[in-house]
């Protein structure tokens, strides 16, 4: 299962969660909502390189998808369904900004 860490205030974020609603292989779990899947998506956000730009551009760098192998995207994985494949974040390299200006 891919677990999707995101919060509802950002609009990347809701239109991965349309995508993927239907999709047994997403688990969404919303930062803004419980402090555990902040706690968890903190915790990998600080120890995984692939935040080093997103950090470095002052954003928070989510919608995340963390793989079952381990593996962290900041894009949406390929799969079957093509509405899925055609979405498309705002800027996925800077992936809603602190300061208000991603997303």
């Amino acid at each position: 299962m891919i677990i999707v860490y995101g919060m509802e205030s950002c609009p990347d974020c809701r239109k991965v969660k349309q995508v993927i609603a239907a999709d047994g292989r997403y688990d969404y779990r919303d930062i803004g909502v419980d402090v555990h899947n902040l706690r968890d998506f903190l915790q990998l956000r600080d120890h995984n390189p692939v935040f080093a730009a997103v950090k470095a551009a002052g954003s928070v760098g989510i919608p995340c998808f963390l793989m079952e192998d381990g593996s962290v995207s900041l894009k949406l994985p390929a799969c079957k369904s093509t509405e899925a494949t055609q979405v498309k974040t705002k800027n996925s390299t800077a992936a809603c900004s602190l300061n208000g200006q991603g997303c």
